[in-house]
């Protein structure tokens, strides 16, 4: 990987209708980081990652991505919405998902080209869903679903993937799966995942970003009892995927 910041904002502040989202946010992420954004509903997660993906301009403030404006480093960036606008009652294969990640950017007329079907193929097997590839979305489990949108993701190739709430509605095993496939891509691109609580918080993440309007970043092996409390006003389940299931959870 290359020796650079890959997410650069300074005193970024962001309002909707009046009601302060985000106030006065300072935030590195450098190259090859696991990063897990944190914090209670309404907090500012989402908004967070619309104003890396230039999504969003915020009001004060800058944010460069890869030293580029969000707009221009979009091609370096797979991102899945924690919504994402996929009709289950639309007929349309994995593969279909997967390949509308190319469409980005400029390109000519003609529908896809090989190379957007060989990376859409590569994505797929990456996820492990190639020998499902040409099955309807819909017959997929929701673990698989979750699968093929991180494959539509990674099919443009970024450098930085940024995963809103990627855990929701996973049983502890498709967590697990989801926990391995992170730990693979985090060896060649920095992740960002957000989270609704510390969950997913793991061997694998470097730093927590904890977002209540305002950011505070805590290595993840200070995050405790009084930090999460801080933050939801609440004691919160804290489950460390580096640990049995016996014996890997705080709260």
């Amino acid at each position: 990987m290359r020796n650079e910041t890959a997410v650069d904002i300074r005193n970024v502040s962001f309002s909707f209708n009046a009601h302060p989202i985000l106030k006065d946010v300072t935030l590195a992420i450098e190259t090859g980081e696991f990063v897990t954004i944190v914090g209670p509903n309404g907090g500012g997660k989402t908004t967070l990652l619309r104003v890396i993906l230039g999504l969003i301009r915020p009001a004060t403030g800058t944010v460069t991505v890869y030293g580029m404006r969000p707009e221009s480093a979009r091609p370096r960036i797979g991102y899945m919405p924690q919504h994402p606008q996929v009709d289950l009652r639309f007929p349309v294969r994995v593969i279909d998902v997967v390949l509308t990640g190319r469409l980005g950017g400029p390109r000519p007329f003609g529908g896809y080209r090989r190379e957007d079907h060989e990376a859409a193929a590569e994505a797929l097997e990456e996820v492990d869903l190639l020998d499902l590839s040409h099955q309807p979305f819909s017959e997929l489990s929701g673990g698989q679903r979750q699968r093929a949108l991180i494959g539509r993701a990674l099919v443009a190739r970024p450098d930085l993937l940024l995963l809103d709430e990627p855990t929701a509605n996973l049983d502890v095993m498709m967590e697990r799966e989801l926990h391995e496939l992170l730990k693979v891509l985090n060896e060649r691109m920095t992740v960002v995942l957000v989270s609704h609580d510390l969950g997913f918080v793991s061997n694998l993440t470097q730093k927590v970003v904890c977002v209540k309007q305002r950011v505070a970043t805590h290595p993840a092996c200070e995050i405790t009892n009084d930090v999460i409390r801080e933050m939801y006003g609440r004691d919160v389940l804290m489950v460390r995927h580096d640990h049995d299931e016996a014996g890997g959870i705080d709260s």
